[in-house]
This record gives C-alpha cells, sequence and structure tokens, in this order.
C-alpha cells in the first residue's frame, strides 16, 4: 500500500501580495512590447515577434515561480504495532485470603477471566502479553498463567516494572501496563521515580487493586549496621532499625542484652512513620567478640513475634591502626580530614605536609615512636595500614619512593586512599594504580548521589541516607575522570547543566591491595549547618566507616597472619553469607581450607564449606546459604595452627505475609504519575480493546511545494537565455 497519495489540485502561496504581482508584471509585459513595437523598424517583424514571445514566456514562468505554487499530498500514517502487558503479582501477600476463602492470586485470574483476555489458552488480542512479577518480572505464557504459585519472597515493583517496560521490540509500541496487585513494595524505591521512568517511554500504569484494605499490626526489628573489627576501649554504636505497621503513637521497649545479660534498656515513643532507627553505644575493653541482642516489645494483635529479636556480633580488636597522611598543596580538606581522624582513639596518625620549598611539617600522634622519616621501600610503608594522599604528593615522593608506595599496595597489601582527587603529577606508577583516567577540569559545586553499588557498604550507606537532603546540598567540587577497567563506582556528582553524572568516589583492586579515589571535596561543610543537629559527625563517621572498610580485610588489623572476615553477622532467610580469608603475603596461602559450620544447641557441624581461591591470588572464598533460622558459628584451623571461630545470625524476615494490607495510596500515586489510573474489575476488558484495537487515522495532510522543480528552472534559464543569444545574434543591445 503507499503511504502517500498525491492530488492534482494546485494552491499558490504568492510570496508578494497578488496586486503588487499583478501591478509588476502588467509594467514588465507593457515595457517588453514597447521595447519590440519599437525595434520592429531596424530588425523586422517576425524577428521581433520571436524575441518578444521568448522574452514573455519567461517572464511568465518567473511570475509563476513567485506565485509559490504547491500541491496537497495526503501521507498515510504507519502506526507501530501496539502491545499491552498484563502484569500479575505472585509475591506470598497474593496467597492472602481476604474472605477467608479465596487467596488474592486466584482472585486476579478470576478477573482476567471475566475479561476474557485469554481464549483456548492463548492470548485474546494480537499484541497482548503476560507477565509475572515479585522480585523481577517474568513472560509468562497464557496456557501457564493458572499454574503460578504465589511463592515470591519480596515485591520489588521499580525493578520488576523496569523488566516489563522493555517487553517491545523494534517496531512495537507498549500501549500500557495493565497490573494486577496488592500493592505490597519492599525496596523502597519512590513510587514517583517509578512512575517517571513509565511516563518517559509514554506507557501509562493501569491498576486493578486485589483484595482489601485492613489494619496489620507488626512491629519488627533488624540489625541496620555492621563493622568488621571495632577498637577495644572506643565507644561503637550499633544502629537498629525499628519497621512499624499499624502501631501510630504507641510506646515501646526496647531492651539490649550482652552475651544474654540485659545492659540497657530504652523507652521508644513512636509517632507516624513506618520506619525509624534507634542507636546504642557499647564499649568492650577487651579483644574479642561479643554477642549484641536486641528485643522489642509486642504490640497487642501482632500478626507475628518472630521478628521483634535481632542479634549482632560486635569483633574487638586491640591493635590500633596505623595511618600515614602525606600533603603536597594543604587546603580546608586535608585540615579537617586530619583532625577528624586525629581525635580517633583507634587511630595512630603520622602525617607529613609540604608548605614550601624544601620545608616539610611532620606530626606523629605516637610520639615516643621518635622523629618521622618518609618511608624508603615497600616494608617501611607497610608498617602502615593505610595511607592517605592528598595533592601534587611529589613534592614529598621522589621517584623511587614512589615505585616503594606502588609495591607496596601490589604486593603487600597496602590501602591507598586519594583524598582530593590526582595526588601527583607525572607520576605514572601511581596513576597506574588510580581507579580513574584524571581529566584537567574541576567543577564545583554539585551534589552527591551514591549509586546501587555503594548503597550496601558502611561508609556510603551513611552517606545515602543523607543525599538530597541539607547536609550534602551542593557542596561538592568533583575533578573529571573516567572510571577504569574493573573499578567500581560508588559515588556520583551531578552537575546542573544535565550532563552525565562526574565520577565522586571509586574503588579499584591493585595485585593485593586496594585503591579509594575519592574525586570530589567539600564534605567537611557539611559540618556547618547551624540548624542541623550534630551535622559535623557525617564527617567524622563517613571516614571512621571508610576506613574500617578499606582495612577490614587486612591481617595486620585482625591481630592474625590471615584474616578470615564475614560480609555480615545478621542475614535473612535465603541470602547468602560469604566468607573470604585473606594474607598479605600471597605464597603463604593455601589451596584449600575446610570451614564447619555450626548452629545453636548442635553438637555435630550441620554443613561443612571449603575456601578455595578465587580469580584473585591473595583470596580464599567460600560461601554458605542457611536452611533454617538461628545462631550460627563458622569453624576452622589456620594454616599456622591457630583456630579461627566466626557467629553469625539468621533471621527469617517474612513481610510479604505479615504486611497483607492492600497499599491503595500507594497503587494511587504510582498509577496517577505515570499517566493511567486505578481501574474496576468490570473497565478490564474494555481497557484493553481500546488499546489494542484502533482505527486507522486519517492521512495527515500537507502541502509540498512544486516550484523547486528542475525543469522550471531549465525552461525559465532556456526562454531568457535564447532571448539574451538571439539578441546578440541580431546585432540589437
Amino acid at each position: 500500500m503507499n503511504p502517500v497519495v498525491e492530488t492534482t489540485q494546485i494552491f499558490y502561496d504568492p510570496v508578494l501580495p497578488p496586486a503588487l504581482l499583478l501591478l509588476l508584471g502588467l509594467l514588465l509585459a507593457g515595457a517588453t512590447l514597447a521595447v519590440y513595437a519599437r525595434d520592429r523598424r531596424t530588425t523586422g517583424s517576425t524577428r521581433c515577434l520571436v524575441l518578444c514571445l521568448f522574452r514573455l514566456l519567461g517572464l511568465s514562468a518567473v511570475f509563476y515561480l513567485l506565485l509559490n505554487p504547491q500541491k496537497e499530498v495526503a501521507k498515510r500514517v504507519e502506526l507501530l504495532e501496539q502491545r499491552v502487558v498484563i502484569g500479575l503479582d505472585t509475591s506470598a501477600s497474593m496467597q492472602h485470603m481476604d474472605d477467608g476463602q479465596e487467596a488474592r492470586l486466584d482472585q486476579a485470574r478470576r478477573q482476567i477471566d471475566r475479561a476474557r483476555l485469554i481464549v483456548d489458552e492463548e492470548p485474546a488480542y494480537p499484541g497482548l502479553d503476560f507477565y509475572c512479577f515479585d522480585e523481577s518480572a517474568r513472560a509468562v505464557p497464557a496456557a501457564a498463567l493458572s499454574s503460578l504459585n504465589a511463592d515470591g519472597n519480596d515485591t520489588r515493583f521499580h525493578n520488576s516494572l523496569g523488566g516489563m517496560l522493555n517487553a517491545a521490540h523494534k517496531g512495537q509500541a507498549l500501549a500500557a501496563l495493565i497490573l494486577l496487585t496488592d500493592g505490597h513494595d519492599f525496596e523502597l524505591v519512590n513510587p514517583a521515580r517509578t512512575a517517571l521512568e513509565a511516563k518517559a517511554r509514554h506507557c501509562p500504569l493501569y491498576i486493578l487493586p486485589v483484595g482489601s484494605e485492613h489494619t496489620v499490626r507488626d512491629a519488627s526489628i533488624q540489625i541496620a549496621s555492621y563493622k568488621p573489627y571495632v577498637f577495644a576501649g572506643q565507644h561503637a554504636r550499633i544502629d537498629v532499625a525499628l519497621r512499624l505497621i499499624g502501631c501510630e503513637y504507641e510506646d515501646f521497649v526496647l531492651e539490649l542484652y550482652r552475651d544474654g545479660k540485659q545492659i540497657a534498656q530504652r523507652q521508644v515513643a513512636v509517632g507516624d512513620e513506618l520506619q525509624r532507627i534507634e542507636s546504642f553505644e557499647v564499649m568492650e575493653k577487651d579483644p574479642g567478640q561479643y554477642a549484641y541482642e536486641f528485643r522489642l516489645s509486642q504490640v497487642q494483635d501482632e500478626v507475628t513475634d518472630a521478628n521483634n529479636e535481632a542479634i549482632t556480633f560486635l569483633n574487638v580488636s586491640n591493635k590500633k591502626i596505623n595511618l600515614l597522611i602525606l600533603e603536597g598543596s594543604p587546603y580546608w580538606d586535608t585540615n579537617f580530614t586530619q583532625r577528624t581522624l586525629w581525635s580517633n582513639e583507634k587511630f595512630n596518625i603520622d602525617s607529613m605536609a609540604s608548605v614550601a620549598r624544601d620545608k616539610q611539617i611532620a606530626l606523629r600522634k605516637d610520639n615516643t615512636l621518635g622523629p618521622l622519616t618518609l618511608p624508603r621501600s615497600a616494608q617501611e610503608f607497610d608498617a602502615y595500614d593505610c595511607i592517605l594522599l592528598g595533592r601534587h604528593v611529589e613534592r614529598l615522593l621522589d621517584h623511587d619512593r614512589q615505585g616503594a608506595l606502588a609495591d607496596y599496595v601490589q604486593n603487600y597489601g597496602g590501602n591507598l586512599i586519594f583524598t582530593r582527587g590526582q595526588p601527583m603529577q607525572d607520576a605514572k606508577v601511581i596513576d597506574a594504580l588510580s581507579p580513574v583516567d584524571w581529566g584537567e577540569t574541576v567543577h564545583g559545586f554539585a551534589e552527591l548521589a551514591v549509586v546501587r553499588a555503594g548503597r550496601s557498604l558502611p561508609p556510603f550507606e551513611l552517606l545515602d541516607r543523607q543525599a538530597g537532603g541539607r547536609e550534602l546540598h551542593a557542596l561538592f567540587a568533583n575533578q573529571e575522570g573516567a572510571p577504569k577497567q574493573l573499578t567500581t563506582v560508588l559515588a556520583s556528582t551531578q552537575l546542573d547543566n544535565g550532563s552525565e553524572p562526574l565520577v565522586a568516589m571509586a574503588h579499584r583492586r591493585a595485585g593485593t591491595g586496594q585503591v579509594m579515589s575519592i574525586s570530589s571535596t567539600g564534605l567537611w561543610r557539611s559540618g556547618f549547618h547551624d540548624e542541623i543537629p550534630q551535622s559535623a559527625s557525617i564527617f567524622d563517621q563517613f571516614w571512621d566507616n571508610l576506613i574500617l572498610w578499606m582495612i577490614s580485610g587486612r591481617n595486620a588489623y585482625s591481630g592474625s597472619e590471615y584474616a578470615v572476615l564475614l560480609n555480615t553477622a545478621n542475614l535473612s532467610l535465603g541470602q547468602s553469607l560469604h566468607m573470604r580469608m585473606t594474607t598479605s603475603q600471597a605464597d603463604k596461602l593455601p589451596a584449600g581450607l575446610e570451614v564447619e559450620i555450626y548452629k545453636s544447641g548442635k553438637k555435630d557441624p550441620v554443613d561443612r564449606i571449603v575456601l578455595a581461591p578465587s580469580d584473585k591470588d591473595y583470596r580464599l572464598n567460600a560461601s554458605y546459604t542457611p536452611e533454617v533460622p538461628g545462631l550460627y558459628r563458622a569453624a576452622l584451623t589456620l594454616p599456622n595452627g591457630e583456630a579461627k571461630e566466626l557467629r553469625f545470625a539468621v533471621y527469617q524476615d517474612d513481610q510479604e505475609r505479615s504486611e497483607v494490607s492492600v497499599d491503595r495510596p500507594y497503587l494511587e500515586r504510582l498509577a496517577q504519575l505515570s499517566g493511567g489510573r486505578i481501574i474496576r474489575p468490570d473497565e478490564l476488558e474494555a481497557l484493553v480493546k481500546e488499546l489494542l484495537v484502533r482505527e486507522e487515522p486519517e492521512p495527515l495532510k500537507q502541502r509540498e511545494p512544486t516550484w523547486d522543480s528542475p525543469w522550471l528552472a531549465l525552461l525559465i534559464t532556456g526562454l531568457l537565455g535564447m532571448d539574451w543569444l538571439l539578441r546578440r545574434r541580431w546585432g540589437l543591445c
């Protein structure tokens, strides 16, 4: 079928007013006739008639061009193939029976049958697709819809809708997503963000709520922070997250137990918030591993009390952390960073700054160690657990010391932090360790955003909680840089000009060690908000958590030749525990090591795992997925004969079955912001027909010029050219 239909009717749109064109044409025609009437006596009547004819025809063609002739063209509109996705919620909350007789998933399937969307186990309309979703979205054949089970352990709307929005292929358009769900979302992504992604694809969300709204009462507690090690004699903070459903304006009792004995009790007055963080300060004088258990009082008619307890383990070391700070161009960031680390009792600080040519200032927190001299070899750098570099450090480290520093990182398991972007100029050996390729431009004042890879790590999780608030609003100047291969970007800054986000904080392994690059500066300004209580603690906590996270795998801080660490001391049932063993000397790492897993109350091990080599030659890795909740311990014997035992707790987080009230406000906001709406069961069939069965639109009519024809240009040139040529040949001016 020809998509373009042309009409024979010609339309005119003169470039000058028609009356003016007519007057101009008459004047030129009259002048032409007068000239050739005058030349008739000398040239002859026949020749004058021929010349006059060529001149008048040429002028007529020019005037035709000035009339701007156009033809009308009707173009048929080629529509993309329309598709509609029906998304069926298969999370565990869809097992709930609101009337005691029919599960929500069965209610949703019944609505699909009543709307006659499936005929003979096939979609009733071309372009109709079916998906199920819980933690993610999956395409399902129409015939398999009846065999789906509501067994998803989590509901993640943002992640699931992202998968469904990609259902349309080339040449297709997604007309809408229709969701049958009870609205539970535990991904905690703002519905506005999810809706805007759908709106950007021109795909409205139509939502059919399944189930009824009723009050569910449940109070639960989880450990919100985890530190691999804390320092003996220093206060450590343990954060717990209270999730409160249907418990508005009630009082709770929160108790803290240490190794089974109560050591603290707190009254918690709850407002209308759904979640709040409570913090406890603890302190241990002696090294070891200590169990801290939190117990939250029950509320009347609570749906379950299995989630009212949480336990964590605190690993205490009496070995101070040795830090070296080198700065070649002192600035506010350096001063505030050094001050916050200096005031932390767990750190021994050595620092050296270049303040002028051949003039340095050396400071040492422990004066009993004697005068500070810069290390010259990797072995001397290895006395430090972490080294922090500012700017223009080449003023302190010559070429040989730069090579020794690189050797310390790559072969001695050293930790290096670039605190202010590129630390040295023309230092190839240090640039080779950098997580980013540096640019020259420094952009200032941007807002920090922690990316997905950083949100699970303690120092960046802290920043993520504050991102977008007054504490971190537009504080940061950022040096341009592109992440290298195998670099993990943890935070970025966004400029106001809409350009791509800049890498603010990035991490990269380098041999047996690691390098953290902080390309942004200005976090110290967070301590100067007078109206924000304890805002200075953001800066202090970030550096405390960052140093601990960086050195957590370093055997020196664990007090052993080998470091064996768990990624967490608390995990939800179904999650995997990850264990790793490292040593600074790769040749001392065994080929494998058996670990026995014990459960509390069991004499014999319930499982055995093997720490085995990974793609890194300096690390052994193992994973374990517990099958039942409880307290566990992992026991192993290190190659040097030392016995090691690590404890962890497994809890069952069953929000899908405890929070079963339909979240209609969430669904309404999600639908409205996307351009859709909440629908009733009796609207489902008509809506699908409206979206998929469309009449062919009227052709699009538009006018196209005809004066730009090459034949018209040739005609004008030929007529006026012949007039000129013949006049020359016949001796006329």
